[in-house]
């Protein structure tokens, strides 16, 4: 639009030229407030959908830590544990008893 502003200016007044501007750059403005809003709504949504999915995830690790007498259990990814024996990671059975939900 802008190219095309530019390439139709010499046969425009300037008036004309420059409500076209004016226009062109209200346009501007209304598409980055729609893209921000858009962003914002994706964010929230994000944040929404992913906190439920924590909820179900603590509540399994809950569960698993409960019945087999865990003492602790570890985000392995958060925690910050430079070693820790595979055999003890309870990972996939989180993950498989959440799909199963």
């Amino acid at each position: 639009m802008d190219a095309k502003l530019e390439k139709d200016r010499m046969v425009m007044g300037k008036d004309k030229y420059e409500a076209a501007r004016f226009e062109l750059q209200k346009k501007l403005i209304d598409f980055k407030e729609l893209d921000k809003n858009s962003t914002d709504e994706m964010r929230k949504l994000q944040q929404q959908l992913l906190g439920e999915i924590n909820k179900e995830v603590v509540g399994i690790i809950r569960q698993i830590g409960k019945k087999e007498n865990y003492t602790v259990i570890f985000e392995k990814t958060i925690a910050g544990a430079a070693y820790f024996d595979g055999k003890i990671d309870i990972t996939n059975r989180v993950v498989k008893a959440l799909n199963s939900k």
